[in-house]
């Protein structure tokens, strides 16, 4: 069976067949169809989508600077309490 089959004379609509050996037919047949929806797609949609996409980036890498600030602060307290007892240390043998 083709991945198009014959469809009543209605020259905007497609079957797909479902078929196991047509899976990789099918799919690259869907994966054109996606990518003619999205061309189609609103310029403005697109860049509102984009900003979206962008503005959760930005959210995402707000929230790993502030961890790694949190962590830095802490390794920063290690350090001066290890820099503190190691001059404790010469202190008391001189």
């Amino acid at each position: 069976m083709s991945l198009l089959r014959e469809n009543d004379g209605c020259d905007n609509f497609r079957w797909i067949d479902p078929s196991p050996e047509n899976a990789d037919e099918s799919s690259r047949f869907v994966s054109s169809l996606m990518n003619r929806f999205i061309d189609s797609e609103n310029p403005i949609d697109r860049l509102k989508r984009k900003v979206k996409e962008l503005e959760e980036e930005r959210d995402s890498l707000k929230f790993q600077l502030n961890e790694n600030e949190e962590k830095m602060m802490v390794l920063n307290k290690k350090l001066k309490e290890v820099k503190l007892q190691r001059d404790w240390e010469n202190v008391k043998f001189n």
